[in-house]
């Protein structure tokens, strides 16, 4: 008998649909029923009063709280929003004011810094920091011999509140420039498709000056591959893969060397092996699910 139920409101695709599709079933083992309904769909009126009878809660980011009061009719007291970047907090706050949040079920935030985000766009409530995880057996895979193909799995760009782009794609080619590495990129094909595609690479280069968690960092190191990323920026701690220095011009001569370094087959199965151990200990859902269930009981 589940004790309560949770309607997830948000992308069933990519980061969100890898996330919301593991968590849900984190969730289930808690006692919680819980499913997705992808906002990229339209519903009728109907449709959406029976899912009003039927779910206690319904969870979404904070830009589309409005939506769900509004379009749906859902009261406060029965929305759960969770902030995953500062510009989630950013575009709620220009839309609906930082009193939004106020009366809410509950607020949550993926990553520490986005307490202090939260008091700069002008909100007095303190949201409850719930940390996404990975299915780390989903992404397990045996560790490669040396690194000859490099690849990439993050956006294009994100424009952070200040209008800078964050993800600093450009720096790949200035990194691979005359190595003799090969680059793959993971053209936005299915989220279900991402550990497979970790697999055809050795190392993953996340090159962002910020992530509020960096999703693909946390998969390729569960899947055994080289990660280079620079403390600080999501939950890369530096304590696994490679840390690369956050200033453009050291990032893209760290990145150099240690791909560099990495061919060497001895030298990328010791890193590859302490990432994945990381990844194992720190990343998988079995270690991050009990804030999120005392954010939805």
């Amino acid at each position: 008998m589940y004790s309560r139920s949770v309607l997830f409101f948000t992308r069933n695709a990519w980061a969100f649909g890898t996330i919301h599709n593991a968590l849900i079933k984190r969730l289930w083992e808690h006692g919680i029923y819980s499913h997705i309904l992808d906002w990229n769909l339209n519903y009728s009126s109907i449709e959406i009063e029976y899912l009003r009878q039927k779910f206690e809660y319904w969870y979404t980011n904070p830009p589309q709280v409005p939506v769900l009061m509004q379009t749906f009719g859902i009261p406060k007291e029965r929305i759960i929003t969770v902030a995953h970047a500062d510009d989630d907090i950013h575009k709620a706050v220009m839309a609906a004011g930082p009193e939004m949040f106020d009366g809410l079920k509950a607020y949550g935030a993926v990553h520490e810094s986005l307490v202090s985000s939260s008091q700069q766009f002008g909100l007095t409530r303190v949201p409850d920091v719930v940390l996404n995880g990975i299915d780390f057996d989903f992404f397990y895979s045996p560790i490669g011999n040396s690194v000859k193909i490099a690849g990439y799995a993050g956006a294009l760009f994100h424009n952070r509140p200040d209008g800078v782009d964050c993800k600093r794609k450009e720096l790949i080619p200035r990194v691979l420039d005359g190595l003799p590495l090969e680059f793959k990129d993971h053209n936005f094909m299915h989220h279900l498709c991402m550990a497979s595609f970790y697999k055809t690479i050795d190392a993953l280069l996340l090159p962002s000056s910020y992530e509020a968690c960096g999703l693909p960092m946390m998969e390729a190191a569960a899947a055994g591959r080289l990660v280079l990323c620079s403390a600080g920026v999501g939950y890369f701690d530096g304590n696994f893969g490679v840390n690369c220095r956050l200033p453009e011009n050291e990032w893209v001569k760290d990145a150099r060397a240690a791909l560099l370094a990495h061919q060497d087959p001895i030298i990328y199965k010791e890193t590859c092996e302490r990432s994945q151990q990381y990844a194992r200990d720190h990343f998988d859902w079995s270690n991050r699910i009990e804030p999120w269930v005392k954010l939805i009981e």
